[in-house]
């Protein structure tokens, strides 16, 4: 005879067993400044959803309750949910540089970290698209190579669009001429 096992339930947290502990060996070639927020990106999502950890992050993974009813000790599913959030906040804080994690270094969990990074820097704020607009204006190919060069102007490109402000081709290739010099 098979014994029923009954778990208390909770809308906070689905009752079965904790996500597996995922060790983060990948490395990140190109760490979050100011500048490349899109190349980052590019390479943090497919790492995280690889692993199936999109959910701390984004909020849908939520933290289970502490302690369940009656019990006094700490759930274990907590403590795992807890140690799993952590691993992924260490893992993103090694992505940044300096400046940056000096940015989020008081947040204490991986989506509060998630959500500055998004704020400062996928921003759609109008604020954001006049200075992005702005630096490609102005960005003048000075002592940069062609190709340094050409890349600035593309990552600028590409922070507007992910602000919601894309610049058409047409228009880019003129502002990158008038800025050659």
């Amino acid at each position: 005879m098979a014994e029923n096992n009954v778990v208390p339930s909770s809308s906070a947290f689905n009752q079965t067993s904790p996500p597996p502990f995922h060790p983060f060996t990948t490395v990140v070639n190109i760490k979050l400044d100011r500048t490349n927020y899109p190349l980052w990106l590019a390479q943090i999502l497919p790492i995280l959803k690889s692993r199936d950890l999109m959910g701390y992050v984004d909020g849908t993974m939520e933290s289970p309750p502490k302690h369940l009813p009656g019990v006094t000790t700490v759930n274990p599913a907590y403590t795992a949910w807890v140690q799993q959030d952590q691993m992924i906040l260490s893992w993103i804080n090694g992505s940044l540089t300096a400046s940056v994690l000096s940015i989020v270094a008081s947040k204490r969990t991986s989506r509060a970290t998630w959500e500055a990074l998004e704020q400062r820097y996928a921003s759609t704020s109008q604020n954001r698209i006049l200075f992005l607009r702005n630096e490609l204006l102005q960005t003048k190919k000075g002592d940069l190579t062609v190709a340094d060069y050409l890349d600035r102007m593309n990552a600028i490109a590409d922070n507007l669009a992910l602000a919601g402000q894309p610049v058409c081709d047409d228009e880019l290739v003129q502002i990158v001429l008038n800025n050659l010099g």
